[in-house]
């Protein structure tokens, strides 16, 4: 059928990686299979008939099912560092990258999510990263496994090594900045209550400590991780 044709034609696009660029987005070339009962290994889920073209990213808001994500890439030269390969959603509860080897077979790239102590991620961010750093010049195929209690929704985008860090250290700038002013505003109210003994500004500054430990509490592990992304992403 006309569908089934354009769907052939879709399935045969290969993303070609970019090393000296910045990100770029998978949207367009990737394809999803459906595993009801999580049961398939990435030898059985590659070699399956059920992939469907995705325009875009992953939606497929709440399933009990496990999701796969396959994506062709063609590098061109082996580049020092290689790439990385970074998940949207850092709310997954497992995600697994798994890459075609050369003499057949599928080597894991690691294991993330969740689930997954972050001692044992592959690398410390905020969300799933995986190094994926090939030996050969050629076209590979990846394989993202994915599970989630929360909706399943999310992208893939893959950075050169050295643009990763660099945006690494630009967020964990920014997060010190932003928590910076906070401690900032808090100490001048601290000051300023201190000397004033006015009741009001001491209720503020207990507002702002309260507002400030939430966001603390909330966003702590992901700022820390941001902060030292560029240092551990080699684990």
């Amino acid at each position: 059928s006309l569908r089934s044709a354009a769907s052939d034609v879709y399935k045969r696009q290969v993303l070609t990686l970019d090393a000296k660029g910045g990100r770029q987005d998978t949207a367009g070339y990737l394809e999803r299979l459906d595993d009801p009962d999580g049961r398939l290994d990435a030898a059985q889920a590659a070699n399956a008939a059920e992939w469907q073209a995705l325009p875009g990213g992953l939606s497929a808001g709440f399933t009990q099912a496990t999701v796969w994500l396959r994506l062709t890439v063609n590098v061109d030269s082996v580049r020092t560092g290689g790439w990385m390969l970074q998940l949207g959603n850092a709310l997954l509860d497992n995600a697994r990258v798994y890459v075609d080897l050369p003499a057949g077979g599928w080597a894991e790239l690691g294991d993330s999510g969740e689930d997954v102590p972050r001692r044992d991620w592959p690398v410390d961010y905020r969300s799933p990263v995986f190094e994926f750093n090939p030996a050969t010049a050629r076209n590979h195929v990846i394989l993202v496994r994915l599970q989630s209690k929360n909706a399943l929704a999310t992208r893939l985008d893959i950075w050169p090594r050295l643009a990763f860090d660099n945006q690494s250290r630009r967020e964990g700038l920014l997060f010190g900045l932003y928590f910076g002013f906070y401690v900032l505003l808090m100490a001048l109210h601290a000051l300023f209550c201190w000397f004033t003994r006015a009741p009001l500004s001491g209720l503020f500054l207990a507002y702002i400590s309260v507002g400030v430990a939430n966001e603390t509490l909330s966003l702590g592990p992901v700022s820390y991780t941001h902060l030292r992304a560029h240092e551990t992403g080699r684990n």
